[in-house]
């Protein structure tokens, strides 16, 4: 098993929707919080995006996207805005 070390300032850290989109504006509260203690953020450019009214995005995009930031080196941790039903359908189909 793989036990991640405890985020320090300086880290880089991704944060994404997987499940349902949300608020934007309420998002960056939470961005702010992150900032403020000292890691760099890095936002999903699909958070802003709206996918069936309820999603930011298509399950393949966010998949995609997800799947990215677990084989980037340099994200320290994923960081989920928002959960929910929708990411059921990010699981593998095959």
């Amino acid at each position: 098993m793989i036990i991640p070390q405890f985020l320090k300032q300086g880290d880089r850290v991704f944060v994404c929707c997987p499940s349902y989109r949300m608020d934007y504006s309420d998002l960056q509260k939470g961005l702010r919080i992150l900032q403020d203690r000292g890691l760099e953020v890095e936002v999903s450019p699909l958070v802003k995006e709206t996918y069936l009214e309820q999603y930011c995005a298509a399950a393949s995009e966010r998949r995609k996207e997800l799947l990215w930031a677990f084989k980037e080196p340099s994200i320290k941790a994923i960081i989920a805005a928002r959960g929910g039903y929708g990411a059921v359908q990010l699981l593998d189909s095959e």
